[in-house]
């Protein structure tokens, strides 16, 4: 059997995956919730990369693996949350700007995780509040200079609060 180790990040928003996988072309390629899926020859493989290139894909005899980068998301008072690009999301507050809200996209697809890192400023203690496709144990209340990480998983509908870590 082929060693199929994945080599990792060479930039710190991307993750190159070498996959010596002999894939043979059985259908044309094809667009699958964003992702472009080429069918392969080793058990029926997929190797899918999504639209922006963040995210890898792959599927081998009825094994799944997704590997993603992490989406920097803009400070604002309402920020919006993109399921689609990445699992992890990473934040850092503005004193300009205050506190926020962060809403998903969408409630995701049943099993999928989301990882929101939110760094403080070193001004004031900032209160986060997860809204739109959120199901959170409540608001979030930051702590100057330190960070916060947020785990999230979703039942297909909404994504509900796994766990927090505060004072990072």
């Amino acid at each position: 059997m082929e060693d199929l180790t994945p080599i990792f990040p060479l930039q710190p928003s991307r993750i190159q995956v070498a996959v010596p996988v002999p894939f043979q072309a059985q259908a044309p390629q094809q667009q699958v919730g964003g992702f472009t899926s080429t069918p392969g020859g080793l058990n029926n493989g997929y190797v899918s990369f999504d639209s922006q290139n963040t995210q890898f894909h792959i599927t081998v005899g009825g094994l799944n693996l997704t590997l993603s980068g992490a989406d920097v998301m803009t400070y604002a008072s309402t920020i919006a949350l993109d399921t689609q690009k990445a699992d992890l999301h990473t934040t850092t507050t503005t004193n300009a700007i205050g506190n926020a809200t962060i809403n998903a996209s969408s409630g995701g697809t049943a099993g999928q995780k989301l990882f929101i890192i939110i760094t403080n400023d070193a001004t004031a203690n900032r209160t986060i509040t997860f809204g739109t496709n959120f199901k959170p144990s409540g608001t979030l209340v930051g702590t100057t200079s330190k960070s916060a990480l947020v785990q999230f998983i979703s039942d297909g509908t909404s994504f509900y609060e796994v766990s927090r870590t505060t004072g990072l």
